[in-house]
């Protein structure tokens, strides 16, 4: 049996679509659905795969940072979830949204902690997340 490199791929994105909290199979229905959206367009073929293989990529390397997030929140795959729902322009909503999903669930201590750490840390942490886990380099 020969494997594609497609197929290779479309494992690697179900692990890094887990790794980062999301459903496994996200990264490859971004996939179809940018091909199928590159042929609507009517892309050359190679253009459309480029943009199947793009999406089949997006998540791979966002674990690059997970232990450091975890040792920071106490919980990676929370944090992800809750960054992916904040404006992290807007302070305010940061502590609107952010804090309350990844505190939720949590006890009242450690709702304080998790926002005194965002306070004292959330810059240089958010930094150095986005270089490590999602950063593009020519």
């Amino acid at each position: 049996m020969r494997a594609r490199l497609a197929d290779l791929l479309v494992g690697l994105s179900r692990f890094a679509d887990l790794g980062f909290g999301l459903d496994g199979g996200t990264a490859a229905t971004s996939g179809v659905l940018a091909a199928r959206l590159a042929r609507e367009l009517n892309l050359e073929s190679s253009e459309a795969s480029a943009c199947f293989y793009m999406a089949l990529l997006t998540h791979v390397g966002c674990v690059g940072y997970a232990s450091e997030t975890a040792r920071l929140f106490g919980d990676e795959l929370a944090a992800n979830a809750a960054a992916a729902h904040a404006d992290h322009a807007s302070v305010i909503d940061t502590f609107a949204t952010f804090v309350p999903m990844l505190a939720r669930g949590r006890s009242s201590i450690t709702r304080v902690r998790v926002a005194l750490r965002l306070l004292t840390r959330g810059s240089s942490w958010g930094e150095a997340y986005t270089t490590a886990a999602c950063e593009v380099r020519d």
